[in-house]
């Protein structure tokens, strides 16, 4: 469980992961966010694992799928090597051009690109807690107030029964 008070942002930097395109949504649906391609031999809603898995099944599984279902389709994304040093990288993206190739270094390196900054171990722990507290991680980014709010800016003001009493009329 997450830890009343802790920071969003390393759950906001997670989800980055778990939505881009190269990341989980490649093959899970995330809530509304379907897989492209169809449905047919993708894997789990990663918004309902929390209901059916355990944080530390999930990190095992995370980290090295093999390890659990030798067969299985599931591939590692993120490089994960318990054993090296604390600071052995992360979950990294190609810079791409316009035409969509590798942007490349004078070093002779693809340019690359974190969409969450540490370590992999951190960002596997990250998507971890992202996952097992995925209904409140939503809740906290989803505020009632905040819509209304907007929706009566939209209407300039007025309520939408206030509204619609006022075209009545």
């Amino acid at each position: 469980m997450v830890a009343a008070g802790e920071s969003d942002s390393r759950l906001d930097d997670a989800l980055k992961i778990v939505i881009n395109k190269a990341g989980c949504i490649a093959c899970h649906a995330v809530n509304d966010q379907r897989p492209e391609g169809g449905d047919r031999g993708n894997g789990p809603n990663l918004a309902d694992v929390h209901e059916r898995l355990q944080p530390a099944y999930m990190k095992r599984w995370i980290a090295k799928p093999s390890w659990i279902l030798p067969y299985t389709k599931m591939q590692e994304l993120l490089p994960y090597k318990p054993d090296d040093p604390p600071t052995y990288g992360g979950f990294e993206l190609p810079v791409l051009n316009p035409q969509g190739q590798p942007v490349v270094g004078a070093d002779g390196k693809p340019k690359l690109v974190e969409l969450y900054h540490g370590t992999g171990s951190e960002q596997l722990q990250a998507i971890v807690d992202l996952l097992a507290n995925f209904g409140s991680y939503l809740e906290s980014k989803t505020s009632i107030q905040e819509r209304a709010q907007q929706l009566e800016r939209q209407l300039g003001g007025g309520s939408v029964n206030q509204q619609q009493s006022a075209n009545r009329r």
